[in-house]
């Protein structure tokens, strides 16, 4: 075989690994969507293993979001701070190797700044006097 041809093999050959290494890496957004998104529905099992030993939590449910190019969504509320921080150590501790999206409400501080009794259901009613 001539020399050409081995020139020719050996570019195309190190354009396809650069090619895949660059997709792989850096991702289009969909292959990273879809990517994380896999990753993350593998463990929502070990989450909600976090969310069912703590009867504090029972308010906070999980999945799998869209967005941050996938992730694990954790969504619900808890009734204080120190309920929080528990569930993001528990959670943390597992080292994800996604984003995770926290959107938990603390009803302590909810309270605190409207200066009314917060009820589930994310709605309010006065203080009766």
């Amino acid at each position: 075989m001539s020399r050409d041809f081995w020139i020719v093999l050996a570019t195309a050959l190190a354009t396809t690994i650069s090619l895949f290494v660059v997709l792989k890496t850096t991702g289009v957004p969909d292959m990273r969507q879809s990517l994380n998104m896999e990753q993350a529905e593998r463990r929502l099992p070990e989450v909600q293993a976090i969310l069912d030993a703590d009867p504090r939590l029972k308010e906070v449910r999980l999945g799998v979001y869209t967005g941050l190019n996938g992730a694990v969504w954790l969504l619900g509320s808890v009734e204080n701070s120190a309920e929080l921080l528990a569930l993001m150590r528990g959670v943390g501790e597992l080292g994800l190797p996604v984003p995770i999206c926290w959107n938990i409400k603390v009803w302590a501080e909810l309270e605190a700044e409207s200066g009314s009794e917060m009820k589930a259901g994310f709605s309010h009613e006065p203080h009766a006097n």
